[in-house]
């Protein structure tokens, strides 16, 4: 029996501290071989970036793609990518529009039926004004959607609430999505989510989706390194921190003004820490005891809970976009700045 293996938002950088996200291609190289993946779809956000990438970018991307395409033991048959938000800036002319020429490729940046197991189905890249530009398809006629969308009530990696367009336009039809990087299901809405983490603070469990010809689906984790945000409020705290040889870590100190004396023997002892159990440090910020970030217990994957009262400045700047009606084009610039 053939498979289809859904991945989305890779992200992908030529940035040194982001190398880790390459290994995905021989990851999923031994996916396509172990589970006779005839049809791998990507569905959105190929890079991090929208536009102007590096030289040594670009032809690593070609190189995994035909990499997966002639090594794929031979089941792989189509790699289908969607457009998303970050595959360029102009919608009619996507970045990597022309990886659709590459044999047994197709890069959709139009709404496309196709046959997937002989079973009709829509690829539906992202769109800035879905309700306008998915007017006329009529959901009921397939059997599922390959997406780029947000729709409302999903949830964001610090476990905001989001704004796109209603789960209920699709009629019901099972829908897998990009876009949205922690793996959730709203309505008839499933997110594939990021195959690894993405921002500092992830806390999801990274994925790929595995469907078989009945459309049936099953989640297949994905082991990577862990980019770790810690709040603490003294360097002692981290011996109770659970790390990993590897993982990338920020840590936020947050002291009062009578302990600002204290900072670079606090700095230090940090850089100690981290070296001691082989992690990557790339920041260690001092955060005011008077600012927003809460003093107490180490925010970790393992201690941390939602607090409604703290927001991220992720959170803070969408919350002030919406307040100003900024358009999405200058909102993803912001985003982008903000990283």
């Amino acid at each position: 029996m053939a498979n289809a293996l859904l991945v989305s938002d890779l992200h992908l950088t030529a940035q040194p501290r982001d190398e880790y996200r390459w290994k995905l291609f021989a990851w999923l190289l031994k996916q396509i071989k172990d589970h006779n993946v005839s049809d791998l779809l990507i569905l959105g956000d190929l890079t991090d970036a929208k536009d102007y990438h590096s030289s040594m970018l670009v032809n690593r991307i070609v190189e995994g793609m035909v990499g997966l395409k002639n090594l794929g033991h031979l089941s792989l048959k189509h790699i289908h990518i969607l457009r998303g938000n970050h595959d360029g800036t102009d919608p009619n002319y996507p970045y990597f529009w022309f990886l659709g020429y590459l044999p047994g490729v197709q890069f959709y940046k139009e709404p496309c039926g196709i046959k997937l197991f002989d079973r009709k189905v829509l690829m539906l890249p992202h769109s800035r004004q879905p309700l306008e530009d998915w007017g006329n398809e009529i959901f009921s006629e397939y059997e599922a959607v390959f997406a780029h969308v947000t729709v409302n009530s999903a949830r964001g990696e610090n476990d905001t609430k989001l704004e796109g367009v209603g789960a209920d336009i699709f009629d019901g039809v099972p829908v897998w999505s990009g876009d949205v990087h922690v793996p959730q299901t709203v309505g008839c809405v499933e997110y594939v989510g990021a195959p690894y983490p993405v921002r500092f603070g992830d806390t999801f469990e990274p994925r790929v989706v595995l469907l078989d010809e009945r459309l049936d689906a099953t989640s297949i984790p994905c082991d990577n390194l862990q980019r770790r945000m810690i709040d603490i409020t003294s360097p002692t705290r981290l011996e109770r921190i659970k790390v990993t040889q590897g993982d990338q870590v920020k840590v936020r100190i947050t002291l009062t003004r009578s302990e600002y004396g204290l900072w670079a023997e606090h700095k230090k002892a940090v850089e100690a820490w981290a070296k001691k159990m082989g992690v990557d440090l790339v920041a260690v910020e001092l955060v005011k005891a008077t600012e927003t970030v809460k003093i107490g217990r180490p925010q970790t994957k393992e201690s941390a809970a939602p607090d409604a009262k703290r927001l991220s400045k992720e959170a803070l700047f969408k919350q002030y976009c919406k307040r100003a009606n900024v358009n999405e084009e200058l909102e993803e610039v912001g985003e982008e700045l903000l990283k």
